[in-house]
């Protein structure tokens, strides 16, 4: 019987059933933040883009995606160089430009930006380099 073995074993300690997911949402909460953070710095956006309510991932799509679209539409070049800062994988940046329809072009660029900052982050969290 199940219950009898647990009450056996009075030693072990059992963990409360909603830390691993505080952890999780505390995790979650950080990469946010900080991908947030990563992302205003690399495309010289303002101090406050990271301050701003960005509660998940999509929130930031949503706060990103006019300015990828701006320079889409005005300073190409200006992404261009952007992108490959950012480290963003320029087999998938051409594949979106050719092949993506032009109204969607903006948000899957914006998709694979958050997407390259998110690795980073997940990267420098997994090796304790960030501070």
């Amino acid at each position: 019987n199940k219950r009898q073995r647990k009450s056996r074993n009075p030693k072990k300690k059992q963990r409360p059933k909603n830390r691993k997911k505080n952890n999780n949402t505390a995790l979650k909460d950080q990469v946010v933040l900080q991908t947030a953070e990563i992302i205003a710095k690399d495309l010289n956006l303002s101090p406050n883009f990271a301050d701003q309510e960005l509660k998940s991932l999509e929130d930031i799509k949503t706060k990103l995606e006019p300015v990828i679209s701006h320079l889409l539409d005005h300073a190409f070049e200006r992404l261009l160089q952007i992108l490959y800062r950012v480290d963003v994988d320029e087999n998938r940046v051409k594949e979106v430009l050719t092949y993506s329809t032009p109204g969607k072009i903006a948000g899957e660029i914006t998709d694979l930006v958050i997407e390259r900052q998110k690795q980073k982050i997940m990267t420098r969290i997994r090796y304790g380099n960030y501070s």
